[in-house]
């Protein structure tokens, strides 16, 4: 089925509607791109789809490097100034959605999102899942694990220290560890 995305949701996913004008979350489509889905849950209210492929791309679309192909980064495929007017508008669509402040208030005291510097190795909380001796990274709402490699995001130490836990699980495996869990301080070291 072809839908017209609209929208971003609080998660980052594609927000569409279906012929009869049921909204429709689509994980990985942009604002205005045409996409090819597959409904994959459908209640009387919405319906949750599969991306199966993009028809018309938006021109905010970037490619991702597989380094940042990973859980939590739902918005890797969006231009990083597209991601920042994403943040500050929806920033001010809670502020008046929750806060109940009108637009002309919200005017006056937002101010637009400042860019990071770095964008890529900034990361410094991780939370892995152990499974079978592996460290992986969990997709919050599939539970799915992903094999990290190279990550783009968190302190390059942490890439040290995984594959060093890795290397030991391999010559001691165990099942006594379900998770690490790595916090750091560029700032301490």
């Amino acid at each position: 089925m072809d839908i017209r995305i609209t929208a971003l949701g609080s998660e980052g996913q594609g927000i569409g509607r279906l012929p009869e004008g049921k909204v429709i979350f689509v994980p990985g489509a942009l604002p205005g791109e045409l996409v090819s889905v597959d409904i994959l849950e459908e209640n009387s209210k919405r319906a949750q789809g599969k991306l199966i492929d993009i028809i018309e791309a938006s021109e905010d679309r970037v490619e991702v490097p597989d380094s940042l192909m990973l859980p939590g980064l739902n918005l890797a495929h969006l231009s990083y100034d597209a991601q920042l007017r994403y943040k500050t508008n929806r920033v001010r669509e809670c502020l008046m959605g929750i806060g109940g402040f009108s637009e002309e208030q919200v005017t006056d005291v937002i101010r637009d999102t400042i860019e990071s510097d770095p964008n890529t190795n900034y990361r410094n909380h991780v939370q892995y899942v152990i499974k079978d001796c592996q460290i992986s990274m969990t997709e919050t709402h599939s539970g799915e694990t992903y094999a990290i490699g190279q990550c783009g995001i968190e302190y390059p130490v942490f890439g040290e220290v995984r594959c060093g836990v890795e290397a030991a699980f391999e010559s001691y495996p165990t099942t006594l560890f379900s998770g690490l869990v790595i916090r750091g301080s560029e700032r301490t070291h």
